[in-house]
């Protein structure tokens, strides 16, 4: 085999590795998570209640939650995905989350399952 022939044979096996990553991630692209919103109404409705809130003792005073969202829009699941750094601020957060309201996910116009992504900040 000749130099040139390596070559293109090396660029071939270079597009044919391209091609199964990106096959990879088409198939891997159907499995991401499927994102529900929640209902600013819901929110107004239900605000995040501190009593004595201090200003953190550590972070940016804002809590990101991560919420499981059901087919009902009802939600099943609060975690905190990065805290405020106020442990009261990050608990009242979570007790919101479980009060408020949502938009179920939808797939092919069904309702599913799905997360949301909240940022909560202190008063």
């Amino acid at each position: 085999m000749s130099a040139d022939e390596h070559r293109v044979f090396l660029l071939q096996e270079q597009f044919l590795e391209i091609a199964r990553a990106n096959a990879s991630r088409s198939e891997t692209a159907e499995k991401v998570e499927t994102y529900a919103s929640v209902d600013a109404d819901s929110q107004r409705q239900h605000p995040v209640q501190l009593e004595n809130h201090q200003p953190p003792e550590r972070g940016v005073g804002a809590a990101t939650l991560l919420v499981d969202v059901d087919e009902q829009g009802r939600p099943y699941a609060v975690e905190i995905a990065r805290g405020s750094g106020s442990a009261a601020l990050d608990a009242a957060a979570m007790d919101a989350a479980y009060r408020w309201s949502y938009n179920a996910a939808s797939r092919d116009g069904v309702p599913v399952r799905g997360k949301v992504r909240i940022t909560v900040s202190g008063p």
